[in-house]
């Protein structure tokens, strides 16, 4: 099943990327339910990782406090208390905390100075999927074209010297940061080339060439 779905991830990619799906699906069936399924079964480290994991997890180093995971401060220790309210117990505590989840893109909650620079100032706009039978949906990433992936300004017109790549247009283009798999004439390193290959004959128009 893993690799049935990795093999179907580019050409559900698209099919439901620019706007292939209307707002309301693309939240609820892609975004809500598929892509954390998909995520689940086909996405994740290489089997060796797993199996390393487990083995720290059999030695006690590593140990997992459940799903649903709450964390917060505790200022009377000073510490962090993390806890699941799954699994019964007191809340674990430790001094330092690493946050290394892969939050969600979202252009209207962007701390990027760029990113949001660009946006106030009209040159670039958050990508919404329209909807026939509800409210158009404001995914939060970054407009860009189909195929160029020119950024599109906020009346709607593309840069042709202005491009984006990755997770700032994901809800644009679906699963923009998973890895290329070898062999699979990845969209994503085309989109790469591409891209390059505008960037150059860009700054050739301006007279700028490689050094």
């Amino acid at each position: 099943l893993a690799a049935a779905l990795r093999d179907l991830r580019a050409p559900i990619s698209r099919v439901v990327s620019h706007r292939g799906l209307r707002g309301g699906s693309y939240r609820a069936d892609l975004e809500d339910w598929f892509t954390g399924l998909f995520n689940t079964i086909a996405n994740g480290p290489p089997v060796v990782r797993v199996e390393q994991l487990g083995a720290l997890v059999d030695a006690g180093v590593v140990r997992f406090l459940g799903p649903d995971l709450r964390v917060a401060e505790d200022p009377a220790a000073p510490a962090f208390a993390a806890w699941s309210p799954a699994v019964p117990g007191e809340p674990v505590r430790a001094r330092v905390l690493v946050d290394a989840w892969l939050y969600d893109t979202d252009l209207r909650r962007t701390a990027d100075p760029l990113l949001g620079a660009l946006v106030r100032g009209g040159q670039a706009r958050p990508h919404v999927i329209p909807d026939r039978e509800g409210e158009p949906y404001r995914t939060g990433g970054l407009d860009v074209t189909e195929g160029a992936q020119e950024v599109v300004d906020g009346a709607g017109r593309p840069h042709p010297g202005r491009f984006a790549y990755g997770p700032p247009v994901e809800s644009v283009q679906w699963l923009t940061a998973t890895i290329a798999r070898p062999g699979s004439n990845s969209s994503t390193l085309l989109q790469a080339d591409l891209i390059a290959r505008r960037a150059l004959a860009a700054a050739a128009r301006c007279g700028i060439r490689p050094g």
